[in-house]
């Protein structure tokens, strides 16, 4: 008897440990979740501040902010104090206040409130107290604000409450570029652009097929081709900016190729073509090394011979396409650019042109 409960307390203390372990473990993991959560919650405010339009953050926020939020532990008269660190808050005032018929949360609602509540996404109960911040830019810079958004929420362990900080700044958008009224991303402005242009080609083939156009034949006796095809030139352009400039052109003669209906074999791979000869220029105000020059030479000359021919006892099938022209691809960045059509692109702004001459094939 002794002995069996001896091992019973044993086996209890064990169990008992095994518990504790246990417990403390999905404590922790809870607290390790609801830190996580914190942070992204936190995240997706600071992304809303940035995206806020200037004239709105500028003022900072609403006079009435505290109060409509029933009261803030953080902030002392204007000042915020979190982590034991100081922030001079930018707070509305008469003729400068947040207009709340126009609420723009995080930072107000239609109270004036900067303080959300906000339930677990997992749905574990948990319960953050979000609170969005505009302050003075540490640095004195008139064209900058200080943003702060806290994140809080009560341990499981012990109620203590902690809270999840972020800071950033935001700038003012620069000039002719971004509207101040209408959400400019506060950050380093740059106009986005983007466009393409090309000129259509013809393709003429030639195949041959039963009567009842179910089979596919040889395009002669004999023969070891089944198609033959002829494609005229063509060109196309394409200018981009963001960040840096640049302009791609490209100018394609004529060419042929033929087939022999083999799906393991390529034309191109066997040397079944001839002509289709390609000028391509490139240019970029990058100045990486590497990038492509600003403003390269043009890139030009005449089509190679595309003739070609299949014979078969009395018959002869010659094809040829317009292969004499001159294709010249044009590329600048900083300089003036001639495109051949009614109007030149003047200097500064990124232009291709890719030509082919003769059929007035020009795309800019």
């Amino acid at each position: 008897m002794v002995e069996l409960v001896v091992a019973m307390l044993v086996i209890a203390i064990v169990l008992i440990a095994i518990i504790t372990v246990q417990a403390r473990a999905l404590t922790t993991n809870a607290e390790s979740q609801a830190r996580q959560e914190s942070t992204a919650i936190a995240n997706q405010a600071m992304e809303e501040l940035r995206s806020m339009p200037w004239d709105y953050l500028k003022k900072g926020l609403y006079s009435g902010f505290a109060a409509a939020a029933g009261g803030d532990p953080f902030v002392t008269g204007s000042t915020l104090t979190v982590n034991a660190r100081n922030y001079p808050l930018t707070i509305g005032s008469t003729g400068s206040d947040q207009d709340l018929t126009d609420p723009w949360p995080p930072l107000f609602d239609a109270t004036g409130s900067n303080k959300q509540i906000i339930s677990s996404p997992s749905g574990n109960g948990d319960i953050f107290t979000l609170r969005t911040y505009v302050t003075a830019d540490q640095a004195g810079n008139p064209n900058a604000v200080g943003l702060v958004v806290v994140a809080s929420w009560n341990k499981r362990t012990d109620g203590a409450t902690v809270q999840t900080v972020l800071t950033s700044t935001a700038y003012a958008p620069s000039t002719g570029c971004g509207d101040t009224q209408q959400a400019p991303y506060l950050a380093a402005c740059q106009a986005q652009f983007e466009a393409t242009a090309s000129t259509s080609r013809i393709d003429v083939s030639a195949v041959a097929t039963s009567v009842d156009g179910s089979t596919i034949l040889p395009l002669l006796d004999a023969s070891p081709y089944y198609r033959m095809q002829m494609t005229t030139g063509s060109s196309s352009a394409r200018v981009a900016s963001q960040q840096v400039s640049s302009a791609t052109s490209v100018a394609t003669l004529g060419g042929l190729l033929w087939d022999d209906n083999v799906d393991s074999t390529s034309p191109s791979d066997y040397g079944w073509t001839r002509g289709s000869t390609l000028y391509e220029n490139e240019a970029s105000d990058d100045a990486t090394t590497g990038a492509a020059p600003p403003n390269p030479v043009d890139v030009s000359g005449f089509g190679a011979d595309s003739t070609y021919g299949l014979a078969s006892g009395g018959f002869t099938l010659d094809v040829r396409s317009d292969d004499s022209r001159t294709g010249t691809a044009r590329a600048r960045t900083t300089q003036a650019c001639t495109t051949g059509l009614a109007f030149d692109v003047t200097a500064g702004a990124p232009c291709g042109t890719g030509s082919v001459t003769g059929t007035g094939n020009t795309a800019s």
